[in-house]
């Protein structure tokens, strides 16, 4: 008989030392829970930040290109149309924002 309290007794220590550890290791498990999040979402951003490069750059070569030129072209010929020179940085801007 005391044999067997001594393996329950064992048993029912042993136990407590498990729970005690789950909830002593928890902190590190919510370390662990936080860095794999943490990563999760940084390689996201990243992934959505060259997704955005991607296009930026695309768009950025349409402009330069022959559309770009046919586009600044028509600009340049409203403005002339009502006096206004195509050599103010307000050019500039009225084809940049058209642009974008």
């Amino acid at each position: 008989m005391s044999l067997l309290r001594r393996g329950v007794g064992s048993l029912i220590s042993s136990r407590g030392a498990m729970q005690r550890t789950v909830a002593g290791g928890s902190q590190g498990f919510k370390d662990r829970e936080e860095a794999a999040e943490k990563l999760f979402f940084n390689k996201q951003e990243e992934e959505l930040l060259q997704k955005l490069l991607h296009k930026v750059k695309s768009e950025t070569s349409k402009a330069s290109g022959p559309a770009g030129k046919a586009e600044e072209d028509s600009l340049k010929a409203v403005f002339q149309k009502h006096g206004v020179s195509t050599t103010t940085p307000f050019f500039k801007d009225v084809l940049q924002w058209k642009r974008s």
